[in-house]
């Protein structure tokens, strides 16, 4: 399929310079998706931004995943008082094929199906607790439910193991770095990293000026200012307490945030306050398929 068209920024300052194309999610209630029928239909209300597209039934938030037969569920440490292993949750999954048409930069595999765990709403989880990945014969899938909880410590009523079903409405934009990003730490003793194509003193003056070189971008036709939080795969990110961006070869592969259904009045997916659960992953591995070294953190405020 053709890849979508994105606006070329008509802005060329510093700040800019160092914008990335990324892929911007919002989910929505299969209730809703009945009322107003089928492929596509307006972005919900409360969003900051329009002209999503709906993707196929096969990608979905919450439910349950596609996975191959005598697929191992992964596994983590969970438990408060006393430890034992307990399966991941089942964060959502794309078909590659529909998602790719929105990946600007060509850095996601073109097919398959890419599924994704994590901790969901559980503080219980400790160490690495999400996982990647990409099945290439999406045919041979089937439905498969979450293992049942094994008879360890029991599971908190916040600690929700399963995320509603909900349908994935995507879009491409640009996004540029929050100014709290470490790229931007030049102070004296920091540890500012060179290798962002970018001299110590372009980024001063981009952390200096970076109010008035945002300002001069998000007025221009192009760019459009989207909301905080955002579920979203590549770009830059939103994050909340801290940057986890290591260095140019450091990816941001995906972003899973809360999010409140406006309709119903109530959070689909709360993680820890109103957080998110960032997936990193090395560029070369990136373009490799090698997802099995993706690692996470999860942030909330």
């Amino acid at each position: 399929m053709d890849k979508v068209k994105l606006k070329e920024l008509k802005c060329s300052n510093a700040l800019a310079a160092l914008a990335r194309k990324a892929i911007f999610c919002d989910f929505v209630n299969p209730e809703e998706v009945a009322k107003k029928g089928e492929p596509a239909f307006a972005r919900p209300a409360h969003a900051q931004y329009s002209e999503g597209a709906m993707l196929s039934a096969l990608s979905h938030l919450g439910g349950q995943p596609h996975l191959p037969e005598g697929f191992v569920w992964p596994e983590a440490e969970y438990g408060y008082k006393e430890k034992g292993m307990r399966p991941l949750v089942f964060m959502a999954q794309y078909d590659l094929r529909e998602l790719s048409r929105y990946d600007l930069e060509g850095l996601l595999p073109d097919h398959g199906l890419m599924v994704i765990f994590g901790c969901g709403e559980a503080f219980g989880f400790d160490g690495e607790h999400s996982r990647i990945y990409v099945f290439d014969d999406v045919y041979s899938l089937k439905v498969t439910q979450r293992p049942a909880d094994p008879p360890c410590e029991k599971v908190l009523e916040t600690d929700r193991m399963e995320i509603p079903l909900h349908r994935i409405v995507v879009r491409a934009g640009w996004q540029v770095p929050h100014e709290w990003s470490s790229m931007f730490d030049t102070e004296e003793g920091d540890d500012c990293d060179a290798d962002w194509g970018m001299s110590r003193e372009q980024l001063e003056q981009i952390n200096d000026s970076y109010e008035e070189l945002f300002a001069e971008l998000a007025g221009t036709d192009g760019y459009e200012e989207l909301e905080d939080d955002t579920t979203q795969f590549l770009g830059w990110g939103e994050f909340i307490q801290g940057d986890y961006t290591a260095n140019r070869q450091c990816r941001l592969l995906y972003t899973q945030s809360s999010f409140c259904d406006e309709n119903l009045k109530k959070w689909q997916l709360c993680i820890g306050d109103a957080g998110a659960i960032y997936y990193f992953i090395d560029e070369d591995d990136l373009k490799a398929g090698r997802f099995d070294q993706v690692r996470s953190y999860m942030d909330c405020y």
